[in-house]
């Protein structure tokens, strides 16, 4: 018997690849945290290593069914600039805060996903030299996150 591919467009499906992914989040060592979670649509906001994060939307509307796209990038809060020879797609040559990744179906996105979070982890994803600190005391926290989430990732 074939495996049915999951898919957005089925609730239950939804469910599972919500699951899968704050799996894979976690066991990375990212924070993630559901900001919609509705009957058509779950969007997920992970942040990994070095404030590096992502903004992961399964909706049910999507006129592109299980065409994800990846938006990573680091918050003005760190001085971490991606490593464009390592990530392995586009990355902004402007400033090296952010990239893009396509995924089509769901087992290209966790592939892709979790082989960032594992560079983010490592320290493999981020250009050597910028530790991911905090540039000022006075930036904000990324928008999503509950503070004690973000005070105990920097701690």
């Amino acid at each position: 018997m074939q495996k049915r591919e999951l898919s957005v467009r089925r609730k239950a499906d939804r469910a599972v690849m919500a699951r899968k992914l704050e799996e894979l989040a976690r066991a990375c060592g990212a924070r993630v945290e559901r900001e919609i979670d509705l009957p058509h649509e779950v969007m997920l906001y992970v942040v990994a290593a070095r404030g590096l994060s992502v903004r992961i939307d399964l909706d049910a509307n999507d006129p592109l069914p299980d065409q994800h796209d990846l938006g990573w990038h680091i918050g003005h809060w760190s001085n971490a600039q991606i490593n464009a020879a390592v990530f392995g797609e586009p990355v902004s040559s402007c400033h090296q805060r952010k990239a893009n990744q396509s995924a089509h179906g769901f087992d290209d996105l966790c592939e892709k996903f979790a082989r960032v979070l594992h560079l983010a982890a490592r320290g493999e994803a981020f250009l050597p030299g910028a530790s991911g600190q905090s540039l000022s005391s006075h930036h904000a926290q990324p928008r999503g996150l509950k503070q004690e989430t973000f005070h105990e990732q920097h701690q």
